[in-house]
């Protein structure tokens, strides 16, 4: 579904898709195009992108510590001597 959200669109083409459509519902109004089912689609695919960036955040931020705390532990023995 997420597929046709980003398919090309002419404004111009006199044919309005009646799936979510980014271009359509941008250059159109037209209610073939806002439905609340093309809503629902549109939000759950907005939401699942910024999932996607908060766990790759979550993960870049995950991997930062690790490398603090290898460094830590490895300078720990140094600093007892």
């Amino acid at each position: 579904m997420a597929g046709t959200a980003v398919c090309d669109f002419s404004p111009g083409s006199g044919t309005i898709p009646s799936r979510p459509n980014r271009h359509a519902t941008a250059h159109t109004v037209d209610g073939v195009q806002y439905t609340p089912v093309n809503a629902l689609v549109a939000t759950m695919l907005a939401v699942s992108v910024v999932r996607e960036i908060q766990e790759s955040l979550t993960l870049q931020q995950c991997d930062s510590s690790a490398e603090e705390l290898d460094t830590a532990l490895s300078e720990a023995p140094e600093a007892m001597e």
